[in-house]
């Protein structure tokens, strides 16, 4: 679930986690 919403702890890797998540099909 925190993968999904693009959490993962740094800020550094949460902004281009954002963006993976989008492009995953939800």
């Amino acid at each position: 679930q925190m993968e999904r919403e693009g959490i993962v702890g740094p800020s550094d890797g949460a902004k281009p986690r954002k963006v993976l998540i989008r492009k995953l099909p939800s």
